[in-house]
């Protein structure tokens, strides 16, 4: 017998997901300002050692082409070496945080041997 998934399982799916992601957001947030305060600690140019935790804290520089202008001044150059990707992506919106109307779809739905 095939398992047949339901909206509300997907549903229930996609709030476990974003509550999943507001914690870790939260949880990144948390450990970006941790790592402000040590930086206000410690000066670039540091390696040391606190206790188990090595420490590097250094400034790089680095070269990386500007698209924007190489597009703009020798589109042709742009082109010729340009290389196309094509990636998938699953974009997940809270229609709750939003001021727009909730739009309601089709959604053709896939069973999990599909995946």
């Amino acid at each position: 017998m095939e398992e047949q998934w339901s909206i509300e399982t997907i549903e229930e799916l996609l709030e476990a997901i974003n509550l999943s992601k507001k914690a870790a957001k939260n949880h990144n947030d948390q450990a970006a300002l941790l790592e402000l305060e040590l930086k206000k600690l410690i000066q670039p140019g540091t390696q040391a050692k606190f206790g188990q935790y090595k420490v590097s804290y250094s400034t790089t520089t680095t070269k990386r082409l500007d698209q924007k202008w190489l597009k703009q001044e020798k589109p042709e150059v742009f082109e010729e070496y340009s290389v196309e990707t094509e990636s998938t992506r699953l974009l997940i919106t809270d229609t709750e945080d939003r001021k727009k109307p909730k739009l309601d779809f089709d959604v053709k739905l896939r069973r999990p041997e599909e995946w």
